[in-house]
């Protein structure tokens, strides 16, 4: 019996048999199959799943920090790597992308259709600048909402005609802006004495912090960087030690976070989307 396998658009094997229709898993080997080759293509795509949840977990955290470290792609890097990639494509269409001036600021917003074109967000085609230096890169809400408040929301009602599910929080992402009493310190006590599980800090990893690993093997610190020389550190009193495993609910008490780096530096020189990304990590995992 014959079969057909493809990527759907979440990039899972999607099985089909000879009529078409689609299958959940392979059906059970009659007298007329081969024993063996049935047993060998049910672990093949067994596999093959994996393989695929795999390969889509690493690409979206790529993609994501992409998004958060205003990661830029030339016209002819974006279409060749990313548009026309056999697996990337997938993601592409389900984001909403910029078009950035040599200075940064986003000039225009798209995404690419089904049929792999530019378009806005009113489905016309767009036309790249013969600008060298425009570049493309995710929108972060941030850098939508300095162009127009409203313009998230309106990609979100675009995304939804088309039932297209984003893949990583993108334009309903929580964003904040630093409070302006805070520009010129270091420490953010808000967060002093608050109670965080292990689990809050290992999720921490996750999203671009790493762990400090103190005298004696205790895990105490986990800091991320924001910038040239600088990070945010987020220091436990308690912590754990490496060499044991942490247990994820028990709690440990925060006993301060701090930009740590270059001297005379504050919090204020913190980019406004690396501090908006912090402030999420801290909200999520605090």
């Amino acid at each position: 019996r014959r079969f057909t396998l493809r990527m759907d658009d979440r990039l899972q094997p999607l099985l089909r048999d000879g009529a078409g229709k689609p299958l959940k898993a392979l059906p059970k080997p009659n007298a007329a199959d081969d024993a063996a080759l049935a047993a060998a293509a049910t672990e093949q795509l067994k596999e093959l799943r994996k393989l695929a949840k795999t390969v889509a977990a690493a690409q979206l955290r790529r993609l994501e920090a992409a998004m958060c470290e205003q990661r830029r792609w030339t016209h002819g890097e974006f279409m060749a790597f990313l548009v026309r990639h056999p697996v990337m494509r997938v993601f592409v269409r389900q984001l909403v992308w910029g078009l950035f001036h040599e200075g940064g600021e986003l000039a225009a917003s798209f995404r690419v259709s089904a049929e792999g074109e530019l378009v806005d967000a009113h489905d016309d085609p767009l036309a790249l600048p013969d600008d060298e230096g425009a570049r493309i890169g995710i929108a972060h809400p941030l850098e939508l909402a300095a162009c127009d408040p409203a313009l998230a929301t309106a990609w979100a009602s675009v995304l939804a005609d088309y039932e297209i599910v984003q893949p990583f929080e993108q334009l309903v992402r929580a964003h904040s802006t630093l409070d302006p009493a805070l520009r010129a310190q270091r420490a953010l006590p808000q967060w002093t004495g608050r109670t965080v599980t292990n689990a809050g800090l290992l999720g921490l990893e996750a999203r671009g912090w790493q762990r400090e690993v103190g005298d004696g093997g205790m895990i105490y610190r986990f800091g991320k960087p924001v910038g040239e020389g600088l990070a945010i550190w987020l220091q436990v009193e308690e912590g754990w030690y490496v060499q044991g495993a942490a247990d994820p609910k028990a709690q440990q008490t925060v006993a301060g976070v701090a930009l740590e780096g270059a001297e005379g530096r504050c919090l204020g020189d913190v980019a406004p989307i690396a501090w908006s990304e912090v402030e999420r990590d801290l909200q999520r995992a605090v």
